[in-house]
């Protein structure tokens, strides 16, 4: 994601991101098609951190953001009920969202190469790999 993107969300969200100016590295590996999806996830968590007793707050927090088989990620050290609910949610959303646009899509590829994308940022499958192939190499021999 973006650098200035992660920092909003980092700024904004302080009691989920408590540490973060310390380790900025990584936290947040995805793409900015999701910032949406991922900043109002973040606006629900930090409702429900601070409806949390005090002492117990401060053990709830994000540990990583990322895109893992094609959909969102999202790792707390500890959560609650409430919360692992909201995170379900967003994680199923970001399957039928375009990680790099955040249009409506679905996951592309197979095993490890998974992404969810858009018709317009969808990876290219073995026959469109092979079509565009074929027609550079046409298009060398003229």
């Amino acid at each position: 994601m973006d650098m200035n993107l992660q920092n909003k969300i980092l700024s904004d969200f302080p009691h989920l991101f408590p540490d973060a100016g310390r380790r900025l590295m990584g936290l947040i590996d995805c793409g900015n098609g999701w910032f949406d999806l991922i900043y109002e996830l973040c606006k629900k968590l930090e409702v429900e951190i601070t409806s949390v007793d005090w002492p117990e707050r401060f053990k709830l927090h994000v540990n990583q953001i990322k895109e893992k088989f094609g959909g969102l990620r999202f790792y707390m050290n500890q959560s609650t009920t409430r919360m692992d609910d909201l995170i379900t949610i967003a994680e199923h959303k970001s399957e039928n969202m375009c990680e790099v646009c955040g249009s409506t899509g679905r996951i592309y590829g197979e095993r490890w190469g998974l992404q969810a994308a858009c018709i317009e940022h969808a990876p290219l499958g073995p026959t469109e790999k092979l079509a565009r192939y074929l027609k550079e190499d046409d298009n060398s021999r003229a």
